[in-house]
C-alpha cells in the first residue's frame, strides 16, 4: 500500500451508504486531459471528508492510500488502483476544456449543454469565470436564457463555497458541519464564523470543541464578550434538554462555572447577556429569549380562548340526543360533563387514566360538533397514536407534523382542533400549533398528565391542569370490562405512588427475577404469543433489560429459522440484521405509503424485486412494499421503547425493569397502561418499588406556562 495524491475526474458514482461513498475516476492533468488511458481509480471515502457527494464530471484532488491490481477490461490489461481517501478537495475549472466538461456534465447547470458552454468560453475566455462570480448578467443575457443564467450563477456559487472548506478544515471544523454551514448560509458564513466561532454550537458541536477552536484557532480571550454571551446562551439552551424552560440562578451559575471554569467570569457573563437581550429574568429564574416568547404566545392564545364561550345555545340540545342515538352509547355523569365542557368553553381539556372512556367521549364530541356545522381536526404527536385515534373514533386523524405542513386553515367555517395524547406536547410544538391556527379555532386537549412527559422542553398538559385557569374535566370511573383485568386499578396505584399489593393480581403478573434473567424471561413470555405481545423497555444498549438485547435473543429463540434480509444496493451486496418473520417497527413518516413513525408490522417477505426490497404486513392489515427510503427506518420490534409505545395499546404487554434511572413513577405508569388485557412485569421487586416511590422527573420540570396562565 502506497500513499498517493492524484487529480481525478469522476467517471461514475458507485454505492453510497450513510457513512461512506465510493466512486470511479481517471487521473487527469491540470488542463483536464486524461494522463493515463490504461488506469482507473476506485475511490472509497468516509463522508466526513466530503463537502458534497462527488458526481460525474467533477475533478477532485484525492490524497490517500492505494493498492494497485492488474485487471482485464474489454480485452485490455489495465491498472485498477483502489484508493482509500484520507483527504478530498473539489477543484473548480480553470481552463476552457475543464469549464466546458464541468458545466455540461453537472445537473446544477440545467439548460447549458456542451455546445453552449463552448460558445461562452470562446467568447469570453478566462474572463468568463470572473463574470460568473460577479453575476454580471448584462454580459450573458444575449447568450443565455434567464433560467440558464440563474442556474449558472447558483451552481458556481455552490461550488465556489467548497473552496472555503479547506479554511474550516484547518481550523478544526468537521466536514459534515461544513456541509450544513454552506447549505444553510452560503459562503458568507466564513466571515461570520471568524467573527463569532461560537455560532458553531448551533450545528451540534460540543462547547469544549468550539471553545478550543475559538481560543486556539481564532485567538478569542477567555473574557471576551462573545465567549461570555455564548456561554450563557449555551447553558440556557442546554438546560432545555432535560425538559426545563426556565433555570434557577443557582442552576445557571453551576452550569456556567462548569463551562467557563472561573467564578470571576460569571457576573460579567450574566451582565453582558442581559444587556444583549439573550435572556429574561422572572421570579422563577432565567429564561432564554426564544423559550419565554413561546410560552407567552401560547398562554396568550389559551387565555383568549378561555374568554370566548363555546357557542352552545338553547337551539343545540337535540344534537346531544342525536349523537348518542347515532353511536348507541350509554354515558355516566362524568362523561356527560366532559362532553359538555368543549360545548361551553372554546378551550378545555379532558384527562383520565386507562379504561375511563376518553375515546367514547371523543366520539360523541366529534359527532356533536359536526352536527353543529364545525370542521373537526383530530391529531396526535406520533403516527401510531394518530392511527389509533382514527380507528377508535372512526374519524380521520393525522400527526401534528402533517397538520403543520398543511396550509393554515381559513375561517370559512367554525373549527375544532382535538389533540389526543396531549401529555406528549412540548412548548415548541404547542407554539407552532397555535400560530398555525386561526385565533378563533376551538381547542380541546385530551390525555393523561401523569404519563411520560414530552421529549422536548415544557409540559403543556400538566401546566394547563395545574393552572386551574382552563376548564378541565377529569374522568375517573373505570368501565366494568376494564376492571376485570385488574390493570386500571393497578396502574392507578402506581400513579399515586403506592406499591400494589399483591404484586400479581387478576391479569397482572409480576415475575421477580434477577437482572441476569430479565432478557430470557421476557423472551419466554413473548414466545407464548409473539404476534399479540409488545415488550417495552427503557433503554437500547443496557445488557439486562435493554431493547437491543431482548430483540437479539428473541430473534434467535422465536425466529431461528428466519431468512436473513439480504439485497443488492448500488451494485453491492448488503444485509440488515432483520429476518423474514420478525415483527418490525418503522421509524419514519412516509405519508404517501401510509406509514408513520411507530407503525408496527410483520416482515413477511425479504425477496427483492426491482426497487422493492420486501414486504411488511402492518398491524392494521395493510401490506407495504419496502422502498429504499424505508430500509434504514426499519428495526426489529419484539421489544420497543416506551416513547414508541406511548399513545398505543396492546392486548398483551411485557415490561422489562432494568436498573435504568429512566424508570420512575411516570415511566412505569405509562408502561403498564399500554396493556389492554394482560400485563407482565419482569425484574427485581426492589427496582419496581423504588421506581414507584421515586418522584417523577416530569413533576420536577421547571416551566413557566402555569404562572403565565394564572397571572398573564
Amino acid at each position: 500500500m502506497t500513499c498517493v495524491s492524484e487529480r481525478i475526474r469522476i467517471t461514475s458514482a458507485g454505492y453510497r451508504t450513510r457513512y461512506k461513498s465510493q466512486m470511479v475516476g481517471v487521473s487527469v492533468k491540470r488542463d483536464g486531459a486524461r494522463s493515463n488511458t490504461r488506469q482507473i481509480f476506485v475511490i472509497s471515502a468516509n463522508k466526513t471528508l466530503l463537502p458534497i457527494e462527488p458526481d460525474v464530471g467533477q475533478i477532485w484532488i484525492v490524497d490517500g492510500r492505494a493498492v494497485t491490481n492488474n485487471v482485464e477490461k474489454n480485452g485490455f490489461l489495465i491498472e485498477e488502483i483502489r484508493l482509500q481517501a484520507t483527504e478530498m478537495k473539489i477543484e473548480l475549472p480553470n481552463t476552457g476544456e475543464q469549464f466546458i466538461r464541468f458545466v455540461s456534465s453537472q445537473k446544477e447547470f440545467a439548460g447549458i449543454g456542451e455546445v453552449k458552454a463552448r460558445k461562452l468560453w470562446n467568447w469570453y475566455g478566462e474572463d468568463l469565470l470572473l463574470i460568473i462570480m460577479n453575476k454580471e448578467r448584462f454580459l450573458l443575457q444575449d447568450h443565455l436564457s434567464e433560467r440558464a443564467m440563474e442556474a449558472l450563477f447558483a451552481g458556481f456559487e455552490k461550488y465556489a463555497a467548497l473552496e472555503h472548506s479547506v479554511f474550516f478544515a484547518k481550523n478544526g471544523v468537521p466536514q459534515n458541519i461544513v456541509q450544513r454551514l454552506f447549505r444553510m448560509h452560503g459562503p458568507e458564513i466564513k466571515d461570520a464564523i471568524k467573527n463569532d466561532p461560537y455560532r458553531l454550537l448551533t450545528f451540534g458541536l460540543s462547547w469544549n470543541k468550539v471553545d478550543d477552536i475559538a481560543q486556539r484557532k481564532f485567538g478569542f480571550k477567555i473574557d471576551s464578550d462573545v465567549r461570555l454571551s455564548a456561554a450563557v446562551e449555551y447553558c440556557l439552551i442546554d438546560g432545555t434538554t432535560g425538559g426545563d424552560t426556565v433555570m434557577s440562578h443557582q442552576h445557571l451559575r453551576t452550569a456556567l462555572i462548569k463551562l467557563l471554569k472561573d467564578e470571576n467570569l460569571i457576573a460579567p457573563a450574566l451582565a453582558n447577556s442581559h444587556d444583549s437581550g439573550a435572556f429574561i429574568v422572572s421570579e422563577k429564574g432565567y429564561h432564554s429569549a426564544g423559550m419565554i416568547v413561546m410560552e407567552h404566545v401560547v398562554a396568550k392564545r389559551l387565555l383568549k380562548l378561555h374568554q370566548k364561550d363555546g357557542g352552545w345555545s338553547n337551539k343545540d340540545p337535540d344534537f346531544f340526543q342525536i349523537a348518542t342515538a347515532d353511536l348507541n352509547v350509554t354515558l355516566n355523569a362524568e362523561q356527560i360533563e366532559a362532553i359538555g365542557s368543549p360545548l361551553v368553553h372554546a378551550i378545555s381539556a379532558i384527562t383520565g387514566g386507562a379504561g375511563t372512556g376518553k375515546t367514547t367521549v371523543l366520539r360523541l364530541i366529534i359527532r356533536i360538533f359536526e352536527l353543529r356545522g364545525y370542521s373537526v381536526d383530530c391529531m396526535a404527536l406520533s403516527g401510531r397514536a394518530a392511527m389509533r385515534l382514527a380507528e377508535a373514533t372512526n374519524h380521520d386523524a393525522m400527526t401534528i407534523a402533517k397538520f403543520l405542513r398543511s396550509a393554515p386553515k381559513s375561517r370559512d367555517k367554525p373549527r375544532l382542533v382535538i389533540i389526543d395524547e396531549a401529555s406528549m406536547l412540548d412548548i415548541q410544538t404547542t407554539y407552532r400549533i397555535v400560530t398555525h391556527t386561526h385565533p378563533n379555532t376551538h381547542l380541546l386537549l385530551v390525555g393523561d398528565p401523569d404519563q411520560l412527559p414530552p421529549i422536548g422542553p415544557g409540559n403543556v398538559l400538566r401546566d394547563v391542569v395545574n393552572s386551574r385557569k382552563i376548564e378541565v374535566s377529569e374522568l375517573n370511573i373505570i368501565n366494568r370490562q376494564e376492571v376485570d383485568t385488574g390493570i386500571p386499578e393497578y396502574s392507578k396505584s402506581v400513579r399515586d405512588g403506592v406499591v400494589p399489593e399483591p404484586l400479581s393480581k387478576c391479569k397482572v403478573f409480576f415475575h421477580a427475577v434477577a437482572d441476569s434473567q430479565i432478557n430470557e424471561t421476557c423472551v419466554k413470555l413473548i414466545e407464548k404469543s409473539p404476534h399479540n405481545t409488545c415488550a417495552i423497555a427503557a433503554t437500547y444498549k443496557t445488557k439486562f433489560g435493554g431493547i437491543d438485547q431482548i430483540n437479539t435473543l428473541a430473534q434467535a429463540t422465536i425466529n431461528n429459522d428466519g431468512k436473513r434480509w439480504e439485497f443488492e444496493l448500488d451494485g453491492d451486496r448488503q444485509h440488515l440484521e432483520i429476518y423474514e418473520g420478525d415483527p418490525v417497527i418503522f421509524t419514519i413518516n412516509d405519508y404517501e405509503a401510509n406509514v408513520q413513525n411507530g407503525t408496527l408490522g410483520l416482515l413477511t417477505s425479504v425477496t427483492q424485486s426491482g426497487d422493492e426490497f420486501g414486504t411488511v404486513l402492518a398491524d392494521d392489515g395493510e401490506l407495504h412494499s419496502v422502498t429504499r427510503a424505508m430500509l434504514e427506518s426499519l428495526r426489529p420490534a419484539y421489544a420497543i421503547s416506551l416513547h414508541k409505545a406511548q399513545g398505543s395499546e396492546f392486548n398483551r404487554v411485557v415490561v422489562a425493569l432494568s436498573s435504568s434511572r429512566l424508570i420512575d413513577r411516570n415511566w412505569l405508569y405509562t408502561a403498564v397502561t399500554r396493556a389492554k388485557l394482560e400485563l407482565h412485569i419482569v425484574g427485581a421487586e426492589i427496582v419496581f418499588k423504588k421506581a414507584i416511590e421515586r418522584e417523577s422527573r416530569s413533576s420536577q420540570r421547571h416551566t413557566y406556562l402555569t404562572e403565565l396562565l394564572r397571572d398573564p
